[in-house]
C-alpha cells in the first residue's frame, strides 16, 4: 500500500520524534553513567588511601594497580604505588613508579624527591657492599672514592651555599598526600 505525502511525512516525524526521545534517553543514561563512575572512582581512592595509611602495602598496592588500570592518568596512584614498592624494598618497581607519576606530572615534586631518595639508597647500599668485598688498597674502591668526590663537589656547585643540599641516606619517603 501506498503512502500518500501527508501520511509519509507523519512516519519521517513520528521517526525523528523516535529519535528524539532515544537521545534523551541515553543522555540521561550517559550522565548517570559518569556519576556513578566518578562515585566508582572515590569509593576505590578512599579504600585505597585507607590500606595506604594502614601502612598494608601489598594490599594498597592492589587497591592502587586497579585505579591505574581503571583511571591510568593519575600521577597521585603512580606516586602511591612507588612509596608501597619502596616500603617493601622493591626498589626497581619503585623507581618504575615513580617514572609514570612524572610521566604525568613532571612538576611533581614528592615523586622526585622519593625517586632520588630510593636511587640515592641503592647507591648507597652498592658502597655498602663494596666496602665488604673490597680491601682498602684495592684501586676499585680508590675510583669509586674520586668517582665520588666529583659528584658530590657536582651537587655543590648545583646546590650553592644556602640551598639544601640532599641528605642522603637520612631523608623518608615522604608520606604526605
Amino acid at each position: 500500500m501506498r503512502l500518500g505525502w501527508c501520511a509519509r511525512g507523519s512516519v519521517v516525524i513520528a521517526r525523528i520524534a523516535c529519535g528524539v526521545v532515544l537521545a534523551v534517553l541515553l543522555s540521561g543514561c550517559a550522565q548517570q553513567t559518569a556519576v556513578e563512575k566518578t562515585k566508582h572512582a572515590l569509593a576505590l581512592h578512599d579504600e585505597a588511601s585507607a590500606l595506604y595509611q594502614a601502612k598494608d602495602c601489598n594490599a594498597a598496592l592492589r587497591a592502587y594497580r586497579h585505579i591505574v588500570e581503571q583511571y591510568p592518568a593519575g600521577a597521585e596512584a603512580w606516586y602511591r604505588i612507588g612509596n608501597c614498592h619502596a616500603r617493601l624494598k622493591q626498589r626497581d618497581a619503585a623507581v618504575a613508579a615513580y617514572h609514570e607519576a612524572l610521566m604525568l606530572s613532571p612538576d611533581y615534586g614528592k615523586a622526585w624527591h622519593n625517586l632520588a631518595y630510593v636511587e640515592a639508597q641503592a647507591l648507597v647500599d652498592t658502597l655498602n657492599r663494596m666496602n665488604k668485598q673490597l680491601k682498602e688498597a684495592d684501586p676499585a674502591r680508590q675510583r669509586v672514592a674520586k668517582l665520588l668526590r666529583q659528584i658530590l663537589a657536582v651537587s655543590a656547585a648545583q646546590y650553592p651555599a644556602g640551598d639544601p643540599l640532599p641528605a642522603v641516606p637520612s631523608p623518608r619517603i615522604s608520606e604526605r598526600h
